[in-house]
């Protein structure tokens, strides 16, 4: 969706955004929690991702306009904390996957992409899945439970004008997340990655602000995590 739909993405992310806030400083509301992206960072900053760094640089394409939008809307909450004493805070999740997610066809998200592309792949005999990207390209992948405790954790015990990463502090490898599902889908056939030429992208935050400011720590495995999702997605879909 970032690729196809920048325009979109970019007005609706700020426009929505900035109202909710302002709305929010109206009502006087006591706590306002904004969820900003890991595609705010810059494209050159060392890994793991710091919090101090997010200004260093201009965010990678073709994600930076929503990077940049989520860096305007961090802006706006410092500025209301100093005029207004506005108590709203920013946490920079990182991907997100688990029960709940959606399965739209035009911008399914890895994890039900690669489910999806598995099962459809045992059903119709095919040999392999194509894969793009680069198979060490890494992210940091934090199941759903653990992002809405750590956002309940931050309303309860936060109220920082800095941004704080959340996310499961691990660098994991497309191939072993790949690999991992192949296990549990028991999907025998051959992964086609189609860039495996071009450079690795790697994605990881630090996650110390987080443990130190409101305790946040992620519980759930990456194989508990995907069993979850693989389970959910049988419920909601028949392939």
């Amino acid at each position: 969706f970032n690729r196809s739909h920048p325009g979109e993405l970019v007005y609706n992310n700020l426009i929505m955004t900035t109202e909710l806030i302002e709305a929010a400083r109206l009502a006087k509301v006591e706590k306002f929690i904004a969820l900003g992206t890991i595609c705010s960072y810059p494209e050159i900053a060392p890994l793991p991702f710091h919090e101090e760094d997010l200004w260093n640089g201009y965010p990678a394409q073709p994600t930076a306009a929503h990077g940049i939008v989520q860096r305007t809307v961090l802006t706006q909450l410092q500025a209301y904390r100093s005029q207004y004493d506005f108590n709203g805070i920013m946490l920079i999740p990182t991907n997100f996957y688990g029960p709940g997610d959606h399965l739209r066809p035009e911008s399914l998200r890895l994890i039900p992409a690669l489910i999806q592309k598995m099962l459809l792949a045992k059903k119709t005999g095919q040999s392999f899945i194509e894969m793009t990207g680069n198979s060490k390209s890494t992210l940091d992948l934090l199941y759903i439970d653990d992002a809405a405790k750590g956002i309940i954790a931050a309303a309860e015990h936060h109220d920082g004008a800095d941004p704080v990463n959340i996310g499961s502090g691990r660098e994991i490898s497309l191939r072993e997340i790949t690999d991992t599902l192949c296990l549990l889908l028991d999907f025998r056939g051959e992964i086609r990655w189609l860039n495996e030429q071009s450079m690795p992208v790697r994605r990881a935050v630090d996650i110390s602000k987080a443990k130190q400011y409101f305790e946040f720590q992620a519980r759930t495995g990456l194989e508990t995590g995907l069993k979850e999702t693989i389970a959910w997605y049988h419920t909601v879909n028949t392939l």
